[in-house]
C-alpha cells in the first residue's frame, strides 16, 4: 500500500498542470521589471489625473516694444531724444496668461507711454473690472503711470458669439485633450489590471496562461498607445497655429501684438511630457522583461518547482511518520476508546491473575500470602 501511494504521488508530480501552485512570478528574473512596470503605471496615473485637475495646457508671455523705425517715424509716443545711435525709452505693452481645456486668462500691464494698439481695460475685451489697477512711477522720468488689468475668456463662447477661428482652435484642442487624455488613463489602467495583482496571478481577471510572450506584447501595445495619446496634444497645444494657440484664442492678443507668439507647455502638458518619458521607460521594461523571461525564467522556474516539490514530499513524509511515532510513544490511555487494544485488556488479567491463578511473576509460591487462600475467602463471607 505504501509502495502504490508513493507511485501515485510521483506520477502527481510529473504532471506539468499541477507545477502551478509551486510558481511564483514575483521570485522569477521579470518580477522586477513587472515591479518597475506597476510604479510607472500608478505614478503616470497620478500625473495625468493631477494634469486635468490643474487645467493648465500652456502659457504665454511676451512684451512688444517700440522699434527705432516707428519712434522715427513718430508712430510710437514718448521715445525722447536720440542718445548716440538709440532713442533714449522705447514703449512697450506686455501681455501673459495660460490656456485650459475650456477657458484662458490673461494679464496686461500698460505703461503710458506704451507701444502702438495696447489694450486697455473695458466692458468689450474680457477685463475683469474688479482687476483693473492704476500705479505711479516717480521713480521712472519717462513713464508717468502704469495700468494692470486681468481678462478672462472662454473659448466656446468666443467661437458661437463672435465667430473667432483662432477661439474655434483652442476649443476644438481643448477636447483633443480631453479625449487623449482619458483613452491614455483608460490604456494605464488596463496596464495595472494585468500587471498589478500579483503580477498576472491568480487574482487578475486574465487567466495566468496569458502570462507568456503574448502578455508581453499586450503591454508593449498599451504603453505605445498611451505614448501617443500624450503625445498628440502637445503637439496640437504647441505647435499649430504659428507655434501655439493659447495667444491666438485671446483676442486682445492679436490687437496688441503684431508677430506670433511662441507658447510654452503648461502644468498640464509638461505632466503629459512626464508620462511620455515614463512610457518609454515602461516600454524598454517590457523589452528586457521579455527578453530575460525568455532567456532565464524557464530555467529558474523550472529549477524552484523542482524545489518545492521535494519540500513538499519531505513534508507529506514527515505528516505519515508522525502518527506512528504517536503510537509508539503514547500511553495506553490516549489510545482509541472504541478499538480496545491489547494493552488495555493485559492489565485486567494480570489483576484476576493476582488472586486466581498463581502467577509466573510470583515465583509459584502462593503460600507466601499465607498459605490458607481458601478459608481467607471463606472466612470473609461469613
Amino acid at each position: 500500500m505504501i509502495s502504490n501511494k508513493g507511485a501515485k504521488r510521483a506520477k502527481s508530480n510529473d504532471n506539468e498542470e499541477d507545477d502551478e501552485q509551486y510558481r511564483d512570478a514575483e521570485n522569477k528574473w521579470e518580477g522586477f521589471h513587472f515591479t518597475r512596470l506597476t510604479c510607472i503605471s500608478i505614478l503616470t496615473l497620478i500625473i495625468m489625473l493631477v494634469a486635468l485637475f490643474l487645467d493648465n495646457l500652456s502659457t504665454f508671455d511676451k512684451i512688444r516694444t517700440c522699434t527705432f523705425f516707428e519712434c522715427s517715424q513718430g508712430l510710437c509716443n514718448g521715445c525722447g531724444g536720440i542718445s548716440g545711435s538709440d532713442y533714449e525709452h522705447y514703449p512697450t505693452c506686455q501681455g501673459k496668461g495660460f490656456c485650459g481645456f475650456r477657458t484662458g486668462e490673461s494679464s496686461w500691464i500698460k505703461p503710458y507711454p506704451h507701444s502702438p494698439n495696447c489694450p486697455s481695460c473695458s466692458a468689450t475685451n474680457t477685463c475683469l473690472e474688479d482687476t483693473n489697477e492704476f500705479h505711479q512711477t516717480p521713480s521712472d522720468p519717462y513713464i508717468s503711470q502704469v495700468e494692470q488689468w486681468d481678462s478672462e475668456y472662454n473659448y466656446g463662447k468666443l467661437c458661437r458669439n463672435n465667430d473667432d477661428d483662432e477661439a474655434c482652435m483652442a476649443y476644438d484642442g481643448g477636447n483633443t485633450y480631453l479625449v487623449f487624455t482619458f483613452f491614455a488613463i483608460i490604456f494605464n489602467i488596463f496596464t495595472l489590471i494585468i500587471i498589478a495583482p500579483l503580477y498576472c496571478r491568480d487574482h487578475s481577471i486574465f487567466p495566468c496562461e496569458i502570462c507568456n510572450d503574448r502578455t508581453h506584447i499586450i503591454l508593449g501595445i498599451l504603453f505605445c498607445l498611451q505614448w501617443i495619446c500624450n503625445l498628440i496634444p502637445i503637439i496640437v497645444w504647441l505647435c499649430l497655429a504659428d507655434w501655439g494657440m493659447c495667444d491666438d484664442a485671446d483676442p486682445n492678443h492679436n490687437i496688441a501684438f503684431n508677430e506670433p507668439t511662441q507658447n510654452f507647455p503648461g502644468y498640464s502638458l509638461g505632466g503629459l511630457m512626464i508620462c511620455m518619458i515614463a512610457a518609454m521607460v515602461a516600454c524598454g521594461a517590457v523589452c528586457c522583461c521579455w527578453g530575460d523571461n525568455r532567456r532565464y525564467g524557464d530555467d529558474r522556474d523550472t529549477a524552484k518547482v523542482d524545489r518545492q516539490r521535494e519540500k513538499e514530499m519531505y513534508r507529506q513524509k514527515e505528516m505519515e511518520m508522525q502518527p506512528t511515532q504517536q503510537q509508539q510513544q503514547a500511553p495506553p490511555s490516549y489510545d482509541n476508546y472504541g478499538a480496545q487494544p491489547q494493552q488495555q485488556q493485559q492489565p485486567p488479567q494480570q489483576y484476576n491473575n493476582n488472586y486466581g491463578g498463581q502467577p509466573q511473576q510470583y515465583g509459584g509460591q502462593p503460600q507466601q500470602y499465607g498459605g490458607q487462600p481458601n478459608n481467607n475467602m471463606t472466612y470473609s463471607y461469613n
